[in-house]
C-alpha cells in the first residue's frame, strides 16, 4: 500500500491527476483506513477548486481529525480547507493547531504568516516569522 501510495504521489507530481485519481480510488477500496490515502484523495479534491468538491472534502477531513488528530498533516490539510471556503478564523484556528501538533513543520506556521499579514496582523506575522526562524533558521 505505501508503494501504491507513492505511485500515485508521483502522478500527482507530474501532473497526470486523472490517473492518480483512479489508482488513488482504487487504493482507498483496498485500504479504506489508510490515513496517508484519505489525506490524498482529500488533497485531490481541494486542489480543484470546484466548491462542492471543497466543502465535501472539508467535511472528510473534519472526520480525519476525529480519527487522527495528533497528525499535524491532517490539521493543515483542514486549514486549507477552510482557507479555500474563505472562513479565515476558522483556518487559523486549524493552522494553530497543525503547529502545535509539531513545531518543527514550517507549511502551517508560513499558512499563519501569510493570514496575519492578509489581515493587517503585522506583529502576529512578525511572531509567526519568529517561529519559523527558530526551527529553521536557514
Amino acid at each position: 500500500r505505501d508503494l501504491a501510495r507513492k505511485s500515485v504521489e508521483m502522478l500527482i507530481v507530474t501532473g497526470r491527476i486523472p490517473q492518480a485519481s483512479s489508482e488513488l480510488r482504487n487504493l482507498l477500496r483496498e485500504h479504506p483506513r489508510f490515513k496517508e490515502a484519505q489525506i490524498l484523495d482529500a488533497g485531490l479534491a481541494l486542489a480543484s477548486a470546484d466548491a462542492g468538491r471543497t466543502q465535501a472534502a472539508e467535511s472528510r477531513i473534519e472526520r480525519l481529525t476525529a480519527e487522527h488528530g495528533s497528525d499535524w498533516e491532517v490539521w493543515f490539510l483542514l486549514g486549507q480547507a477552510r482557507l479555500a471556503l474563505k472562513d479565515f478564523l476558522a483556518a487559523r484556528k486549524a493552522f494553530t493547531e497543525a503547529a502545535r501538533r509539531d513545531k518543527t513543520q514550517v507549511e502551517p506556521r508560513l499558512a499563519l504568516l501569510h493570514l496575519a499579514l492578509e489581515e493587517g496582523r503585522f506583529a502576529d506575522g512578525l511572531a509567526e516569522a519568529g517561529e519559523i526562524l527558530k526551527y529553521h533558521p536557514e
